[in-house]
């Protein structure tokens, strides 16, 4: 009789204390990390899209609900989010990598363009008629069908990957160049204020990129300051 009122006893303490501790454990701070370049307006949308409410549980916070109402709002996978940390007993961080789009690559059917960011992560498929040409780099000379798993697109992943180091965005991007073309030996970047000027890149120097745009891009920058 004595085993089973202790029994009791426990079970009624664990309840209260879980009831405690759950209580103490409610979302006070919320702490939203942005990769660099994600623009103020995008930040607040993405704030609102994720629906964190304070006063709840960090127990019961659910990863899975947040990536579903991100996916559902970006199905293009523009946003993505990297991780979810609970800092007990009040506080949470959820990490974002935004990755727009920023270059429109011809679909090999011929059926328009799918835009993609510079890391070949988000794809979205998109008409002629509905492409936006002054927002995007028109790639030339390659197309894609339903992947970007191939040597090309390997290649120029590295050569942006190197092209960060001179200090370009992927936000600015679009604004500094208008189109890529993809020659065989080479990178052709076309700049949007003047068409005529180019920036040609070997294609066997593309891990090496930032050389040859590091004074272009200072020059975009301190106008743009």
């Amino acid at each position: 009789m004595k085993s089973k009122l202790i029994s009791v006893i426990l079970g009624v303490l664990v309840i209260i204390g879980i009831a405690i501790f759950g209580n103490m454990c409610r979302i006070k701070y919320v702490d939203v990390v942005f990769s660099e370049g994600t623009p103020v307006a995008k930040a607040d949308e993405i704030y609102s899209v994720l629906g964190i409410e304070t006063g709840t549980s960090v127990l019961s916070v659910n990863e899975i609900d947040f990536k579903t109402r991100i996916l559902k709002a970006y199905p293009d996978r523009s946003v993505e989010i990297v991780d979810v940390v609970r800092s007990f007993p009040d506080k949470m961080t959820v990490y974002i990598d935004y990755n727009p789009a920023v270059l429109a690559v011809a679909r090999s059917d011929g059926s328009g363009y799918v835009l993609t960011d510079t890391e070949f992560q988000s794809y979205l498929h998109t008409s002629e008629s509905d492409l936006d040409k002054n927002s995007l780099i028109i790639v030339k000379g390659l197309n894609v069908s339903n992947t970007f798993n191939s040597d090309p697109f390997r290649e120029m992943y590295e050569m942006f990957g190197s092209l960060t180091a001179a200090g370009a965005s992927s936000a600015n991007l679009p604004s500094m160049f208008s189109s890529l073309t993809v020659e065989k030996d080479a990178y052709v970047f076309a700049c949007r204020e003047n068409n005529a000027f180019t920036l040609t890149i070997p294609r066997s120097e593309r891990l090496y990129a930032a050389k040859y745009f590091d004074e272009y891009v200072e020059a975009y920058l301190s106008e743009t300051v």
